[in-house]
């Protein structure tokens, strides 16, 4: 950004700023918010590289019940929203595997509870 100040006596004086956003250091998946949750809740991560993300909700019989995500995803902060409101109450269990250009995975899977 430029700005440009302009005094009373017809001085000028001119600023930049230049701002560089980073990607993520690491990577991480934050447990969902709310929780517990009715009907409703988000689920939000952070990718170091661009990557391919598959983000599926589990039963605790191990029964995917929904899957959220299943495409490429830029570095940086993401969040997913889960609407479970066809859903019976009970434990549930997202898992998130983000698969770097290079083959690299990273897994995270966390508990979350639906209560009507």
């Amino acid at each position: 950004m430029r700005f440009v100040i302009c005094a009373p006596n017809g001085d000028r004086w001119i600023k930049e700023i230049r701002v560089a956003v980073a990607p993520p250091e690491k990577f991480e998946v934050f447990n969902n918010y709310p929780n517990p949750f009715n009907p409703s809740t988000t689920i939000s991560y952070q990718l170091t590289t661009d990557s391919r993300v598959s983000l599926k909700i589990f039963n605790l019989l191990g029964q995917e019940v929904a899957s959220l995500v299943d495409e490429n995803r830029e570095a940086g902060y993401h969040q997913e929203m889960w609407d479970a409101s066809r859903y019976s109450s009970g434990m549930y269990v997202f898992q998130l595997i983000a698969t770097d250009q290079h083959g690299g995975r990273q897994i995270a899977r966390k508990k979350m509870l639906l209560l009507r």
